[in-house]
Order: C-alpha cells, then structure tokens, then sequence
C-alpha cells in the first residue's frame, strides 16, 4: 500500500497518503526520500467518486437524506481509491544545466 519505491521499506504515510497530489510531495519515513503521485494515478484514483458525487447531483432529490448519504459515500471512496490504487513514485529531481 505505501512501499517507498526507492528503499522498499514502508514509507509510513498511512492516512497522510490521501491527501497526496503531484503538487505536495511527501518525504518517507524511512529513507527521506521525496514520494509523491503522478498525475494519471491521481486523476485515475478520483475517477469513481466524482462519477458518484455527479450521479448523487443529478439523479437524487436535491438537498434529500439520499444525496447527502451518497455525498458521504463518495468521499469515502476517494479516500479508499487514492489509498489503495495510487501507486507512490519518487520525486524526479530536475537538475539546471549551469552555465560555463
């Protein structure tokens, strides 16, 4: 679930993991070294609970128990997806080409 890709040991994110993004690299617990996600895995892990958070809005009565049940349930998956199905990839470091 949270295997730093550059050690192999846990990275120790645990729910900190949720609330990763391309743009907020996370350092691992283990090694120090900067993981973050990569765009597709984050978009892709967004994916389900945006379609039932948009199902929940167009399909339900608005402002019924029924929509706001179905709100709660789809922040609950996108916690479980980004949780479970995004991978954690390394920082790349980008290096400046000096000048001579």
């Amino acid at each position: 679930m949270d295997t730093c890709p550059t050690c192999k040991k846990s990275s120790k994110l645990g729910w900190r993991k949720a609330t990763m993004s391309p743009l907020a690299p996370m350092p691992c617990e283990s090694c120090d070294a900067e993981l973050s996600v990569t765009w597709k895995a984050y978009l892709f892990s967004a994916l389900p609970a945006s379609i039932l958070f948009l199902a929940a809005y167009l399909f339900l009565e608005e402002s019924s128990v029924e929509q706001y049940g179905a709100f709660a349930v789809s922040i609950v998956v996108m916690v479980l997806c980004q949780l479970y199905l995004m991978p954690i990839v390394e920082v790349e470091k980008k290096t400046t080409a000096g000048k001579s």
